[in-house]
């Protein structure tokens, strides 16, 4: 897909997701039931991309998403849709809540590699969880500042 930007000159949106406190629904409910979280939260996110998107497990309780020829703005939009969704995923007498890290390639010029680009997003993620979770983050240069 990175080489089809440079082809087609479109965007992508690289979007990371982790599922807030997931640790609590293994410690309190068991590892069955998280192992049935996942596979809830993989349903919720393969019916909400298109064909041409990406949706992979990147580890653990994290998932990676890349929209094709999609900007940030409309990514954003996407990250609600799917707060909405995964918000409706029952654990005990509460739901589900993830917190995002987006970025979009290419930005101002640049030419990353996927490392990098993932990076990016993971920043933005972490950002998201130090600013209390359960929200979607927009990777920008000063997040890296803020951390100076």
């Amino acid at each position: 897909m990175i080489q089809q930007t440079k082809r087609a000159n479109v965007m992508l949106s690289f979007i990371l997701l982790d599922i807030d406190y997931f640790k609590r629904v293994n410690d309190t409910f068991g590892h069955q039931e998280g192992d049935k979280i996942l596979i809830k939260m993989s349903k919720v996110l393969a019916s909400t991309v298109r064909s041409c998107d990406i949706v992979a497990r990147w580890g653990g309780e994290e998932f990676l998403i890349v929209l094709y020829n999609t900007p940030i703005d409309k990514a954003h939009i996407f990250c609600q849709r799917l707060h909405d969704r995964i918000n409706q995923i029952a654990i005990g007498h509460d739901t589900l809540h993830v917190s995002i890290g987006m970025t979009s390639y290419p930005i101002n010029n640049q030419t990353l590699n996927l490392d990098e680009i993932i990076w990016q997003a993971d920043e933005a993620l972490y950002d998201a969880k130090e600013r209390g979770r359960n929200q979607t983050r927009l990777f920008k240069e000063d997040l890296l500042l803020d951390k100076r």
